[in-house]
């Protein structure tokens, strides 16, 4: 299981080149299941790609659920969807 402090993303830590992802591939994803954290991939230095552990994106998908159900409508939300 993931710490959950460990599943912030680390700037210092998470941006990596494409090219490097490629040739190193076996380590990251011992890397990605270890942290749960995402890794921004760059092309020629500018971030193209967000790859992540699929156990880390399902509990990231499952908490904006929970979070969709638990919050209630605005007001804005009820009154588009009464078609006003």
């Amino acid at each position: 299981m993931l710490k959950e402090s460990a599943k912030t993303f680390d700037l210092s830590e998470d941006i990596h080149a494409l090219t490097d992802f490629k040739r190193q591939t076996p380590e990251y994803l011992t890397k990605l299941k270890a942290t749960g954290r995402p890794v921004v991939l760059t092309v020629n230095g500018r971030p193209e790609l967000v790859v992540q552990d699929v156990s880390a994106y399902q509990a990231l998908l499952d908490k904006i659920d929970r979070l969709q159900r638990e919050t209630p409508p605005s007001p804005a939300v009820q009154s588009h969807a009464a078609g006003r």
